[in-house]
């Protein structure tokens, strides 16, 4: 019985060292993102923030009937709100994620590019086609990039 006790521990060591410092290092700061999402029907909607420089800046668009238009400098404690959302909702999961459901037409598509300043970087993509926890995470990214206008 001791045995299996200690194999156990040993193995949940090995893998908090091993698994558990890597997602640690999507709890960095941001250096660049870019988020796409909608569609031609509904609307298509575009944030981008810099934090590459002394100061971040935050551009947001839309097309197809979504009138968003902003280009401004905001406190980096906005980047580092995002780093935290990115994080806690375990969006870093998506990273590699690439598929296409080609049989839809006017379908819904996303987009996402982090780069960190520690070097890690998080890309993914679909269309109709989602990662794991999309709509949770997909909710509280718009929700904050849309309270940053």
């Amino acid at each position: 019985m001791k045995r299996i006790i200690l194999s156990i521990f040993v193995i949940i060591t090995l893998f908090c060292i091993t698994g558990c410092g890597k997602v640690k290092e999507y709890d960095s700061e941001i250096e660049s993102f870019s988020y796409q999402y909608g569609s031609y029907n509904g609307g298509y909607y575009k944030y981008e923030i810099d934090n590459s420089a002394d100061k971040a800046t935050f551009t947001a668009s839309g097309y197809n009937g979504v009138n968003n238009n902003t280009n401004k400098e905001i406190d980096k404690s906005y980047v580092n709100k995002l780093s935290k959302i990115i994080y806690n909702n375990r969006i870093y999961e998506w990273d590699g994620f690439g598929k296409n459901n080609n049989s839809v037409l006017d379908g819904y598509s996303f987009s996402l590019k982090v780069k960190y300043k520690n070097g890690k970087s998080i890309t993914a993509t679909g269309y109709m086609d989602y990662p794991n926890n999309y709509n949770t995470g997909h909710k509280k990214m718009a929700s904050f990039l849309e309270s940053i206008k």
